[in-house]
């Protein structure tokens, strides 16, 4: 491949890491996507003679502008034929690749038996399930040669990415530096390339990106994960605001539940504990579907909630007060079950205030929550956030509100 292409330092970093599954996070101008059809020709040529490969992209015109156009322009065309109808390509050694879209959660990657995956632009693919139907898909190589999988991408604020390929080193989960992280197994990796990693690129070229607002910058220039515009919570920090359960106190000053009603969409309750230093935890969460309000569903599971933590405050949802009554009911009393403050601005000013100063933290294990206050959007106009995927983030302010409110301030008007 020397004579096809000669690689910059980060796609040598990337061309050569071992793990079985690599993520090249990359800025603009950093050559992502020729690094991709390089290790799919070399994969498809050399390793796997004869077996079959699978690309994917967001859509096909993802496919056909960008991988298929870098494809031809790399590699001659000597080496390959393809059946436009089909959207596969034949090489001459007798391997072939797919050529496939992920929409619909990868669906129409069944029936495949690949030797070797890649996604190019995996930031911008919607659902998540696309990524774990085409890993599904290795099954089938040469003997003795590892079946692998790469992923090409500029960061899209905070997608499924980051969850399937750590935010960077944690010393938990995933180590290494800034530039590089591996899981403990070695079997993921990410390599990260900025665009000024590039040095062959213009002068002009990299001060006209530089010239855009930090954010974009952080994320377009820097590959890093950033807030997309019009997020909720741009206070967030992920590094900042999110512990593990070996850092959580033993006792709490007060402990209470936010619950949003739910049952065609996601219902949600969240244990929120007060620290004795006056900080904010959020050390358990339930989210489910189809999920009765009775004995044998949420009753259930605030009863286990209440022997474990013995609840001073069940703030809930106060759309449904046939609900609130049967709460009551079912515990006997009515003093410690209230209609949650339902300000739906002013909830999510204070939890947006207190991720900024460090006093509302998240248990890591919330994988939900953590996802709805990453990915909530404001509605256009409008200082109110969209109504999708919230319902973690309603129970956390409804608690949030609730402890402040009646505990700090000691009064609530029911």
């Amino acid at each position: 491949m020397s004579n096809l292409f000669t690689p910059t330092p980060k796609q040598q970093e990337f061309l050569t890491n071992p793990a079985r599954i690599r993520l090249f996070l990359a800025g603009f101008g950093t050559g992502k996507t020729y690094a991709n059809v390089v290790e799919t020709f070399y994969q498809m040529m050399i390793v796997h003679q004869g077996y079959t490969g699978l690309v994917c992209a967001p859509t096909f015109k993802h496919l056909s502008q960008g991988w298929l156009e870098t494809w031809k322009k790399l590699i001659p065309q000597s080496y390959w034929t393809m059946n436009i109808g089909q959207q596969i390509i034949f090489l001459n050694n007798g391997s072939k690749i797919f050529l496939r879209h992920a929409g619909e959660g990868g669906l129409n990657l069944a029936g495949i038996n690949a030797c070797f995956v890649s996604i190019d632009e995996a930031a911008l693919i919607d659902d998540p399930e696309a990524f774990k139907q085409a890993l599904s898909r290795l099954r089938e190589g040469k003997p003795g040669q590892p079946l692998r999988a790469i992923l090409t991408s500029t960061p899209n604020g905070f997608s499924w990415l980051p969850k399937e390929f750590g935010f960077g080193p944690d010393n938990n989960k995933w180590f290494g530096n800034n530039n590089c992280w591996t899981d403990s197994l070695g079997l993921r990796s990410t390599i990260r390339a900025k665009t000024t990693d590039n040095t062959h690129l213009p002068q002009t070229y990299i001060q006209n990106l530089l010239n855009n607002p930090p954010e974009w910058v952080e994320q377009y220039v820097n590959a890093g994960y950033t807030k997309a515009e019009g997020m909720v919570f741009k206070e967030f920090s992920y590094d900042a605001n999110v512990v593990n359960s070996t850092v959580l106190p033993v006792r709490y000053k007060n402990i209470v539940v936010g619950i949003d009603w739910g049952y065609a969409a996601n219902g949600a309750a969240i244990v929120l504990g007060q620290t004795p230093q006056g900080n904010y935890v959020v050390i358990e969460e339930h989210s489910y579907k189809n999920m009765l309000v009775d004995k044998t569903g949420w009753f259930r599971i605030f009863d286990n909630i209440n022997k474990k933590y013995h609840i001073d405050g069940w703030f809930c949802d106060p759309a449904m007060p046939a609900y609130i009554e049967a709460l009551r009911i079912h515990f006997g009393q009515k003093e410690l079950v209230y209609e949650a403050n339902n300000k739906r601005i002013a909830g999510m000013q204070k939890m947006k205030s207190y991720f900024y100063q460090k006093k509302l933290f998240i248990l890591e294990d919330c994988k939900v929550l953590l996802e709805e206050v990453q990915q909530l959007k404001f509605k256009n106009d409008s200082e109110d956030s969209e109504k999708k995927d919230d319902h973690c983030v309603d129970a956390t302010r409804y608690a949030l509100m609730g402890i402040v409110e009646l505990f700090d301030r000691g009064r609530w008007d029911r």
